[in-house]
């Protein structure tokens, strides 16, 4: 009996030492926020993230995501434009740590995001189909983003 609970223990701590380790260390300082591990290909390539105390919400034609610590690549949304053109008012937020946060299709990246600040862009038409997606290395970060069409 008493070599279960040894093992459940066990078991237990292998668990949680593992789970902390999944995040990418922001090491180029406190106050660059440029990528270190990633490369903005990887916005496009890579789906998968380890985040940790994130929240989406999405009234409408707004939607919003923040994340206490994202690493990898998330995407946040699933665009259809329906051949219409598309205005993107877009606030970027990071406190901490590397974040890219742009537009991308299946092989591009259509537009790459400030951060730190609110910008405006426009799609045209030419795209049925986009993804908002965050790239991160324990990004501390917050996205708020309203539709229009243009």
């Amino acid at each position: 009996m008493k070599l279960k609970y040894f093992l459940i223990i066990i078991l237990f701590s292998l668990t949680l030492i593992s789970c902390g380790n999944s995040h990418i260390e922001d090491t180029n300082g406190i106050d660059d926020y440029s990528l270190c591990y990633f490369q903005r290909e990887d916005l496009i390539k890579n789906t998968n993230s380890t985040s940790f105390m994130s929240s989406e919400s999405s009234v409408n034609n707004k939607f919003t995501y923040s994340c206490k610590k994202l690493s990898g690549s998330n995407r946040i949304k699933t665009i259809e434009t329906n051949g219409d053109n598309v205005k993107f008012k877009v606030e970027v937020n990071i406190e901490s740590g590397n974040a890219l946060v742009g537009l991308v299709n299946d092989n591009s990246i259509i537009y790459i995001f400030p951060l730190n600040e609110t910008s405006t862009f426009t799609l045209s038409k030419n795209y049925s189909k986009v993804y908002f997606k965050i790239l991160g290395e324990s990004a501390n970060i917050k996205v708020s983003v309203e539709l229009s069409k243009a």
